[in-house]
């Protein structure tokens, strides 16, 4: 591409897009995004959820989002395993953001994989627990994840993906 008539290279082709609505109506978010068929990264905003669930676009939640969750609960044993185990995915993801998309995505399989694997199987298996089931916000944490699984594992095959939108996030902090 060009600009102004001289050739240069983009380096990072992620739009970060900010349209601001006074209210949280769906309606607002299909409206923005009628009619593409890309990628998106957002927290777990139900609209985009839906359209996701409708296949009108490719989708990765927020991972930071989901280990809040984890992390508001205090004093608890369980979801501090599970803040600390989501932390350390985040973490070992965001340090690959450097590597081209062929080593992303192939360090992805080989080390971060195996532990969302194990995350995602510890959260199923728990999930019935009598300390899961008979505490609302952990029984809330489990579920904000286990609801989305597929979509939250979107990242491990796409290196296009962050594993967290806190970019975007930062982006918004003004507004």
């Amino acid at each position: 591409p060009s600009l102004a008539g001289e050739d240069c290279v983009i380096a990072d082709l992620q739009v970060v897009w900010l349209e601001f609505f006074e209210n949280r109506n769906h309606e607002n978010a299909v409206k923005i995004i009628d009619g593409y068929s890309g990628k998106v990264h957002s927290d777990c905003y139900q609209a985009y959820e839906k359209m996701a669930d409708a296949e009108k676009f490719k989708w990765q939640p927020c991972l930071v989002h989901a280990r809040r969750r984890f992390a508001k609960i205090p004093d608890d044993p369980m979801a501090e395993n599970f803040c600390e185990r989501l932390g350390e995915i985040i973490w070992a993801d965001n340090q690959l953001g450097a590597l081209s998309k062929e080593d992303r995505l192939r360090r992805r399989q080989v080390e971060i994989r195996p532990l969302m694997e194990s995350v995602m199987a510890d959260l199923r298996r728990l999930r019935e627990d009598f300390k899961v089931d008979s505490s609302k916000k952990l029984s809330e944490a489990f579920d904000y994840i286990l609801k989305r699984e597929k979509y939250f594992m979107t990242f491990l095959n796409d290196a296009d993906f962050l594993v967290d939108s806190n970019r975007a996030e930062r982006a918004i902090r003004p507004v």
